[in-house]
């Protein structure tokens, strides 16, 4: 069974995601300070969580990036390649 590794700072907005993913998936859901970056499956992360995360990434493609639409959040300062090589999903929340 594949692993979504959810690393965002909100604990009532991970747990929120998490249920939301487990109803739409048949996936495990697990929530995380820091991801494990060599275990298989999605890692979403905020901001906070990229800023701890080692690049270069070996699967930059895994990464689901949680912030608000803001345009002075990035790129986060020491990770511009890494923006090079993942799709970044903006979503809104509180």
């Amino acid at each position: 069974m594949h692993t979504i590794q959810i690393a965002v700072t909100d604990s009532q907005y991970a747990a929120d995601l998490a249920r939301a993913l487990e109803q739409a998936w048949s996936w495990q859901m697990a929530s995380v300070e820091s991801p494990d970056l060599e275990q298989d499956g999605v890692i979403v992360l905020d901001l906070v969580a990229l800023n701890r995360v080692r690049v270069p990434l070996r699967h930059p493609e895994r990464i689901v990036l949680i912030a608000h639409n803001d345009p002075e959040n990035f790129p986060v300062p020491g990770k511009r390649a890494l923006f090079r090589d993942i799709r970044i999903r903006f979503t809104q929340y509180c």
